[in-house]
């Protein structure tokens, strides 16, 4: 969402998918430890740091994007 500062009108930039597999992934992106990015209607998170693969075979993603069509 954008936010006008003197209005206060919101306007949606981008709607993630509501999957469960890409609320997963977002999920996994901690605020303290990713950097997100939003620039000309995409939005990119990444990890900050990779860790040793876990071995309960869950897939760890690094990085994903999203963007408008």
């Amino acid at each position: 969402m954008s936010i006008d500062g003197g209005s206060f009108k919101q306007t949606k930039l981008l709607e993630n998918p509501a999957s469960e597999q890409v609320r997963d992934v977002e999920t996994s992106m901690s605020p303290d430890y990713s950097e997100f990015l939003y620039a000309e209607g995409h939005l990119y998170m990444s990890k900050v740091y990779a860790s040793k693969r876990s071995s309960s075979g869950d897939k760890e993603y690094l990085a994903v994007g999203f963007g408008t069509s």
